[in-house]
Order: C-alpha cells, then sequence, then structure tokens
C-alpha cells in the first residue's frame, strides 16, 4: 500500500478530534465520557490518506514554537479501522514525514515521549536519537477554556 502523505488540513480536525476521543475513553484511568476537544487539535501534523480525497487513516500533530524554532510531535495515531501491517506502515508514513515538515515550518529539531516501543523502533530506525532512558508521558486533565 503506498500512503499519500501531506500536511494536515482544517476539514481533518473533527475526525482526528473523535479519533483522540476514542483513545481518551479507552484508558480507564480517564474521566468518564471525556470529549475531546475539536479545537485542541494542533492546527500543524502530518495526515496519510490512501486516497487524495479520503479520509486521513493516521496522522502525527506538532506542536511548534517559532521563537524556540522547536516543534514536538505529540499525538501519534491510526484510524481504528487499521490493523496490522497496515497500520504500522501508515505510521511509519507519517513519521517518516515529521522531520520534513517540522524543517519547512523553519524548526531547529522535533521532539517526541511516546509510550509505544513499537513506534519508538520506527523512530529509531529512521535516525532519531534517544534523548533521555525510561522517559513517562503523563496527562493531568484540568479545568480551564
Amino acid at each position: 500500500m503506498t500512503w499519500l502523505v501531506g500536511p494536515m488540513e482544517e476539514r481533518d480536525r473533527p475526525l482526528l478530534a473523535a479519533m483522540m476521543t476514542a483513545r481518551i475513553r479507552a484508558n480507564p484511568l480517564c474521566p468518564r465520557g471525556l470529549e475531546f476537544p475539536q479545537d485542541l487539535v494542533p492546527p500543524y501534523g502530518v495526515v496519510a490518506r490512501e486516497t487524495e480525497d479520503g479520509p486521513p487513516m493516521a496522522a502525527a500533530t506538532l506542536l511548534y514554537d517559532p521563537a524556540a524554532r522547536m516543534a514536538f510531535c505529540g499525538w501519534c495515531m491510526a484510524s481504528p479501522a487499521l490493523k496490522g501491517r497496515r497500520m504500522r506502515a501508515a505510521i511509519r508514513a507519517v513519521l517518516s514525514w515529521v522531520p520534513v515538515y517540522a524543517d519547512g515550518l523553519g524548526a531547529w529539531s522535533v521532539m517526541s515521549c511516546f509510550g509505544r516501543r513499537s513506534v519508538n523502533r520506527m523512530l529509531d530506525d529512521m535516525g532519531w536519537i534517544p534523548g533521555d532512558k525510561g522517559a513517562d508521558t503523563k496527562i493531568r486533565f484540568v479545568k480551564g477554556g
């Protein structure tokens, strides 16, 4: 399967928010009924599609600070419709395009922190450098708006 990989578009935001909601709700430690707000989907990111006008089947979002010239690859997700090798291929496609995309934004570096060893192995294969042994990402939900 050849994936069409490119920048995330505004039309992708509702589906990515729904994908994040599904991931959050799958975590038994998250508050019940929590919905990931569409306006919190970062404006920067890379998606993989099967067809030009199709929905994103995988995505990696970036938080970018132009003053620091630093990007952070915060979320990497695949559609629940993808399984096995197709899912891994879609994730690999978006992750391989993240440095190219971040460079186009003007970033000097990209950081990431993923708990899944399979994603970290992909990054290792692509030449990413481990930042800290045994890194662990935590989330704290706070009221705000």
